[in-house]
């Protein structure tokens, strides 16, 4: 019971600034959840506990029976954050709605830190929080998670079987990591290659789809060449057919997961097809290293050859 647990402590949170946007990334994180990422590993159900690998993080998920069939998602993510996504059908959490929650784990109570409400995951109303190290050894050393808001109790979940689950998702999570470093790792071997050192100086003659990036220090950094994001096979047919030509300057904002969450043409080809499939190439490929949040900038030159 929760009266036997060590007086509450202040739970250790970072910057409540970076804080909310880990918070956003890690929301999305929850969400993807219910829909397996493409290139991920599939990994076995252990001791009834879902083990799931995204992008980066790797979780353990679990729904349980009771009001509202509460669902449980714990992520521990590639930078070693822990953030904890609970959802429920009959809550009422608003998105952005912010509550001071406190988490009793192995006899501990964690406080002092906003649970922020991101809306319906999976016709659930949901939160998330984010935690330090400390909060993980006590979840996995815990028969129970007591979820308390003032003197109302959230929910009561058992976390029985939790413990062999982490064993899994830390091994999920190395291996996550590895891939990440060799991923980076294989970008520089490439940096000092020319992308394309016979392109013409000029905008036009290329035969193929273009790309330049804007670059600077605290921009985001694409972990494939741009380039590669835009084959000449994704040529809209109906834009080939009308023998449309052009470059799209595009923008896309980038979270600290390393997605592209959204794309705008900033200067048009004149051909809508191409507009749209520049934005479409530049969602599905890009791919940027994690943590570094922001806009990346560049621009796509359709040519066609003569024929």
């Amino acid at each position: 019971m929760i009266k036997s647990m060590a007086p509450a402590r202040e739970r250790r949170c970072i910057d409540w600034g970076v804080l909310m946007r880990l918070l956003y990334a890690a929301a999305l994180a929850v969400m993807l959840l219910f829909a397996h990422p493409a290139f991920a590993r599939d990994w076995p159900k252990t001791a009834g506990w879902d083990v799931i690998e995204g992008d980066d993080y790797c979780s353990i998920h679990m729904e349980f029976e009771g009001k509202g069939a509460t669902e449980l998602s714990l992520l521990l993510k590639t930078d070693n954050d822990i953030v904890l996504g609970m959802s429920n059908s009959g809550w009422s959490i608003a998105d952005d709605q912010q509550e001071d929650l406190t988490f009793g784990v192995n006899g501990t109570v964690f406080s002092g830190g906003k649970s922020v409400g991101i809306g319906d995951v999976g016709g659930k109303k949901a939160f998330v929080t984010s935690f330090e190290s400390d909060f993980l050894q006590n979840f996995a050393a815990s028969s129970y998670l007591i979820v308390r808001k003032g003197d109302v109790l959230v929910d009561n979940l058992s976390l029985k079987g939790s413990a062999a689950a982490l064993v899994v998702a830390k091994r999920c999570l190395a291996l996550l990591k590895r891939d990440i470093a060799a991923a980076a790792a294989e970008k520089r071997r490439f940096d000092n290659i020319a992308d394309d050192p016979f392109a013409k100086k000029d905008a036009g003659g290329s035969a193929t789809a273009g790309i330049g990036g804007a670059k600077s220090d605290d921009a985001p950094v694409p972990l494939v060449s741009p380039t590669n994001w835009f084959p000449f096979d994704s040529y809209p047919a109906a834009a080939k057919r009308a023998g449309a030509q052009g470059r799209a300057s595009w923008e896309v904002d980038v979270d600290e997961g390393g997605r592209a969450t959204a794309c705008r043409i900033t200067a048009s080809t004149g051909n809508a097809d191409l507009d749209a499939t520049t934005c479409r190439l530049a969602l599905r490929n890009g791919r940027f290293k994690i943590g570094v949040a922001g806009k990346y900038r560049g621009s796509a030159n359709w040519t066609l050859n003569d024929e």
